[in-house]
């Protein structure tokens, strides 16, 4: 009686349905996305006054799939309006792609990041296989900036290269598309994946455990969840970062298309800063340091 009732479960588990998630993007198809990404940085300092350092960003960017081959799918990407906010103890700093004063240097940079066309190549699994002409988004930027040296403008392209290169963006972007199980899944069926990423120069890899909590008629939903990531400084200079903490992820998704609807990253960690005594080039201390990071994504 135990076998047969033991083979009768088992049976029924094996003819639990399995769901197809994943991308089926079409030809010339335009396809959005917009980011809001929160950071807080609280800070102890050694006086044990509290410092708290906000920085927000928002971003929307267009894709349109120009070529299909098989299972990947090659889009052309335009960021289509950038927004940072910075506030720290000395004040807040605001940058904006639509802003309008000719002295806001910034936000001017911003402004011709607008509409210059890169490549990005995805397969159906939402694995970011190449980006490309990255370059267009930052190469010209400088060009009539007045007021600085020819030296200053070779470090602010540097940093600029550093900031939109293809890591950078392939990270960014593996944020919303990195989800989808490599084969068909059951509902509440789990599935992992690991991605690298970068958090204030920080290198931390995410070892994400998925599950497919509940499918609708035009929606897919899936939780995700990293039980520790760990963020530590590459190099021996000052100041020194060591951060570990968790990750939970909820996605929306378009059964149709596979298209992300709403995303949203909640990431806590705590862990501490090392930089050099104040009265000391060769001791350190060591400050308490938590940050908060809240990602919000919204495609259409």
């Amino acid at each position: 009686m135990k076998k047969t009732l033991l083979l009768f479960l088992l049976v029924i588990i094996s003819c639990e349905e399995k769901h197809d998630i994943k991308l089926d993007l079409k030809l010339n198809e335009s396809y959005k996305i917009a980011v809001i990404n929160e950071i807080a940085i609280n800070e102890n300092d050694t006086d044990g006054f509290n410092i708290v350092n906000i920085l927000n960003s928002i971003s929307q960017t267009e894709y349109i799939v120009k070529k299909i081959d098989k299972d990947l799918y090659f889009l052309e990407g335009r960021i289509k309006f950038i927004k940072f906010e910075i506030s720290t103890p000395n004040g807040t700093v605001t940058m904006n792609s639509k802003g309008t004063r000719k002295e806001d240097i910034m936000s001017n940079f911003l402004k011709k990041m607008i509409d210059k066309p890169f490549n990005l190549c995805l397969n159906k699994s939402g694995k970011v296989e190449k980006i490309e002409n990255l370059e267009n988004i930052y190469s010209n930027l400088l060009d009539d900036v007045k007021g600085i040296s020819k030296k200053q403008k070779e470090e602010l392209q540097v940093q600029l290269k550093d900031k939109f290169n293809e890591i950078a963006f392939k990270e960014e972007i593996e944020i919303f598309t990195n989800v989808y199980p490599s084969e068909k899944i059951a509902l509440n069926e789990k599935w992992s994946k690991k991605s690298n990423k970068t958090l204030m120069n920080l290198k931390g890899l995410y070892e994400n455990t998925y599950k497919l909590r509940k499918l609708q008629k035009n929606s897919a939903f899936i939780d995700g969840n990293t039980l520790m990531v760990e963020f530590k400084s590459e190099k021996n200079d000052l100041p020194r970062y060591n951060l570990n903490g968790t990750v939970k992820l909820k996605f929306k998704l378009n059964r149709k298309s596979g298209w992300i609807k709403e995303g949203l990253l909640d990431q806590k960690l705590k862990g501490y800063i090392e930089v050099s005594d104040n009265l000391s080039k060769t001791k350190t201390s060591k400050k308490p340091l938590t940050i908060d990071n809240r990602i919000m994504i919204s495609g259409y």
